[in-house]
C-alpha cells in the first residue's frame, strides 16, 4: 500500500508541474525550430483591386539559431561570398545587391503566382531570412525573416505577412537617366577594374566595366521609365566589402579595405532590432530538467520497489 501511495503521489506532483507549464503560456512545440511561412498580397493602389499572375522568387540567404533567447543570422553558403556586410541587413540596396549576386551565380530559388486574392504564398519556411524579388510587376525587391517581430501585438510571428510597394505610376520624362560611381576607401592599392550590372525589372540586361579610363564612372540615358532600374557590383574583390549610397539619380559603390581600421563607436544600449531577435525562450529548460530527472526516479522505483514486494512475497 505505501508503494502505491508513493506512486500516486509522484504522478499528482508531475500532472502538476505539466499544468503549471501549460498555465504559464509555453507551448513545447514553439521551443523547437518550427517552420513558417510568408503571404505576399499585392493590391493595385489606384483601383484598389488584387492583381493576379504577379510573379514572385524567393531565395533564402542566410540561416538562423537560436542563441539565449536571440536570433544569430548568418550567410548560406551559397550566398557566403556577395561581398556585402550582414550588418547592412535594411539598408535598401542590400536586396538589389543580393539579387544581382544570386543571377549572377544561377542561384537556385522557388517561385510562386498571386492567385484571385492577390496572394502569393511561400510555406514551410524554415527560420532564416529570405530575399523577395518581384518578377512582372513594378516593384522592388525586399528581404524577411521568419519568425518577424510584429510591433502591434508585440509577439514572434512565424506566419509572416507582406504587402509590397506597387508603382502604378511612372515619371512623366520619355527618358530615364541613371549613373553609377565607384568609390575605394581603406588600401593603397586596389584592382584594376570592377563589372557592374545594371538590371531591369530585376533581371540583369547589361554589364559595365569601370576603371580608371572611365573615371570609374558610366551613365545611362534613355531608360525607359515603365521599367524599375538598379545597379549592383558583381563580383566583390576578395578583402573587400561593398555599400551603397545614392544622390539624385546617382548611385556611389564603395568598395572597403576589411583591414581599414574603424573608429570604436560608444556602446549601443538602446532595444536590439527586433528584425534579428528572438524572444526569450529558455526559462522552461529547468522544468524541464526537474520533470526528467522525476520520471528517472520513477522509473528507479518501480524497478527496486518492485523487487523488494516480489522478495516479501
Amino acid at each position: 500500500m505505501a508503494v502505491k501511495q508513493y506512486f500516486r503521489t509522484v504522478s499528482f506532483v508531475l500532472i502538476l508541474m505539466l499544468c503549471c507549464v501549460q498555465l504559464s503560456g509555453f507551448d513545447i512545440q514553439s521551443y523547437a525550430q518550427q517552420n513558417g511561412s510568408i503571404s505576399i498580397t499585392v493590391v493595385d493602389k489606384e483601383t484598389d483591386t488584387p492583381v493576379t499572375d504577379a510573379v514572385f522568387r524567393i531565395y533564402k540567404f542566410a540561416t538562423a539559431q537560436e542563441n539565449d533567447g536571440n536570433y544569430i543570422f548568418t550567410y548560406e553558403d551559397s550566398f557566403a561570398s556577395n561581398g556585402m556586410d550582414m550588418g547592412d541587413f535594411s539598408d535598401s540596396y542590400f536586396p538589389v545587391h543580393l539579387v544581382a549576386f544570386a543571377q549572377e551565380n544561377n542561384l537556385t530559388y522557388d517561385e510562386a503566382d498571386t492567385d484571385a486574392s492577390g496572394t502569393a504564398d511561400f510555406e514551410q519556411l524554415s527560420v532564416g531570412a529570405y530575399l523577395i524579388v518581384p518578377m512582372n510587376i513594378s516593384s522592388s525587391p525586399f528581404v524577411v525573416s521568419v519568425p518577424m517581430w510584429n510591433e502591434a501585438t508585440g509577439e514572434w510571428e512565424f506566419y509572416v505577412d507582406a504587402s509590397p510597394k506597387v508603382q502604378t505610376e511612372t515619371d512623366s520624362d520619355d527618358t530615364t537617366h541613371l549613373t553609377v560611381k565607384k568609390q575605394w576607401e581603406g588600401a593603397d592599392e586596389h584592382p584594376d577594374e570592377i563589372t557592374v550590372a545594371l538590371l531591369k525589372d530585376e533581371i540583369i540586361s547589361e554589364y559595365v566595366v569601370l576603371n580608371s579610363s572611365n573615371n570609374w564612372t558610366y551613365s545611362w540615358d534613355e531608360l525607359d521609365p515603365e521599367c524599375v532600374w538598379n545597379v549592383a557590383e558583381v563580383d566583390i574583390p576578395s578583402g573587400y566589402t561593398a555599400s551603397y549610397s545614392d544622390s539624385s539619380t546617382t548611385i556611389i559603390i564603395t568598395n572597403t579595405s576589411e583591414t581599414t581600421e574603424t573608429t570604436t563607436q560608444p556602446e549601443d544600449t538602446s532595444e536590439p532590432d527586433k528584425l534579428i531577435q528572438t524572444g526569450q525562450l529558455n526559462w522552461p529548460v529547468p522544468i524541464l530538467s526537474i520533470t526528467g530527472l522525476l520520471l528517472f526516479s520513477v522509473g528507479w522505483a518501480i524497478i527496486n520497489f518492485g523487487k523488494k514486494d516480489e522478495e516479501a512475497q
